[in-house]
């Protein structure tokens, strides 16, 4: 009978010892879901973290991109621009030497007129 009182104690400690262990071990396994959910939201931020910083690198070389469409369009329109004064210059000039021939017309045709009276006039 005592042997076993001694084998049913024995069996007892093992059953508390288990009960223990398991106690233990489940505190471990809900600490380490709570370890693993933050290590999940640490990556879901890190994922984020690199997609905006993918993000913004393709913004990076887009915004370069404009940049130096920008600048070929500015360098365009000075030559447009320079080209536009130069014509401009050019329209002007034109119109002062035309109307410059029309005033040399205009007083070749009054000489012409008193000529022609004048040869008229001797004629009769």
């Amino acid at each position: 009978m005592q042997r076993v009182k001694q084998s049913l104690d024995t069996l007892r400690a093992q059953i508390d010892k288990s009960r223990t262990r398991a106690i233990e071990g489940e505190k471990r396994v809900e600490t380490n879901k709570a370890l693993l959910k933050e290590k999940d939201a640490e990556i879901e931020r890190l994922q984020e973290r690199l997609s905006l910083g993918r993000r913004l690198i393709i913004l990076a070389k887009q915004w370069e991109a404009v940049q130096q469409k920008l600048k070929a369009n500015e360098e365009k329109l000075r030559l447009t621009a320079e080209k536009a004064d130069r014509l401009e210059r050019k329209v002007q000039k034109i119109q002062a030497d035309a109307e410059r021939f029309e005033n040399q017309y205009d007083e070749s045709r009054k000489q012409y007129k008193a000529l022609l009276e004048e040869l008229d006039s001797l004629q009769l």
